[in-house]
């Protein structure tokens, strides 16, 4: 529940980037209004984290602890729906488009 964020709270986070002119903000809330995201949606730690005051993690590091938790869970999820141990896997193929 932690990464989940409101539009809003998007909007601020990309504001926070200062990068972003205000013209650019303006269209990304129009497009979150009409996105089909709720109000609660899932963001990563990293970017989060500066609605508390901290700087964005932008390092490997911390992507990384993002992909395994993520990746961790759903294989986690997914092998116990299909009822098979993990020693049964030979091979495991994942696609994370940051590594």
């Amino acid at each position: 529940d932690s990464w989940k964020v409101s539009h809003e709270q998007i909007i601020e986070m990309m504001r926070r980037q200062n990068t972003y002119t205000d013209e650019s903000l303006d269209f990304m809330r129009r497009l979150l209004v009409r996105s089909g995201t709720g109000q609660s949606t899932a963001w990563p730690p990293g970017i989060v984290q500066c609605l508390e005051g901290k700087e964005t993690d932008k390092t490997i590091e911390g992507s990384r602890k993002e992909a395994e938790y993520v990746i961790f869970d759903i294989v986690e999820k997914a092998l116990k729906k299909a009822k098979v141990h993990p020693k049964e896997i030979d091979v495991l193929v994942i696609n994370c488009s940051l590594f």
